[in-house]
């Protein structure tokens, strides 16, 4: 055999591996994808998720009184066994988070320095709902808030 034809067979080889790691992450997290809906207090709060070729890509957007406030641009990858979360806020700020070890239907990252939030928790508790809950510190006091979202509609 050619070292040509072994080369194409070796990568052939690699690349199904890691297609089989993407497709088992993706598999892992496809309950986030979708359109969601929800209220944080009197703002309205907007994520949308979808899987792109290898990662998640979402956005998210708070809007009060008609106005978008807020705007982030979210991503969740794998890198070999860790999952990060990476959010780019009013694209000016990236934020960066580590995945807690999985759970079904639900997703836990952390920041220790960021302070707030230092974590950030999104649980599937039906299939049309989404629980949210940012825990965190503002001047050194502790605070956490949680809101429900509603699916709206799933990509495929």
């Amino acid at each position: 055999m050619s070292k040509q034809r072994i080369s194409i067979i070796l990568l052939a080889v690699l690349l199904a591996g890691c297609a089989d790691e993407s497709n088992s992450f993706r598999d892992q997290y496809r309950w986030l994808s979708g359109k969601w809906e929800g209220k944080d207090g009197e703002t309205q709060v907007i994520e949308t998720w979808k899987w792109q070729r290898y990662r998640f890509e979402g956005e998210g957007f708070r809007i009060d009184d008609g106005d978008t406030t807020s705007t982030e641009r979210l991503y969740i990858s794998a890198y070999g066994p860790a999952i990060g979360y990476t959010a780019l806020l009013n694209e000016e700020e990236f934020l960066s988070f580590q995945a807690d070890n999985a759970v079904d239907n639900k997703l836990i990252v952390r920041n220790k320095r960021n302070d707030f939030p230092k974590m950030i928790s999104y649980e599937l508790t039906s299939d049309s709902s989404l629980l949210i809950t940012l825990e965190g510190e503002i001047r050194g006091t502790p605070v956490s808030t949680s809101y429900s979202m509603q699916r709206k509609s799933r990509e495929r």
